[in-house]
């Protein structure tokens, strides 16, 4: 997140930097805003989407060390 201070403007500039790419694009007011607000909007659901894969993965990782330690404490009759 950022902040800063400015006086009114019409313009927003921003840098897109991906694959060592730098491109500065230039949005009017209203449409930064749009493309900003949809970009949150995308990032909160990936973060959820994220936070749900980590609950699954939690507990398949105590139901798995469940299953091995069972199977190791498990000694069948009429061996050793």
């Amino acid at each position: 997140m950022a902040r800063c201070m400015c006086c009114e403007l019409d313009t927003v500039w921003t840098t897109l930097t991906k694959n060592q790419a730098n491109v500065m694009l230039s949005y009017p007011i209203d449409e930064a805003e749009e493309l900003l607000t949809g970009k949150l909007a995308g990032a909160k659901q990936n973060l959820a989407n994220c936070e749900e894969d980590q609950e699954f993965l939690r507990e398949q990782i105590t139901v798995s060390a469940a299953w091995c330690s069972r199977s190791i404490c498990v000694v069948p009759t009429g061996y050793g």
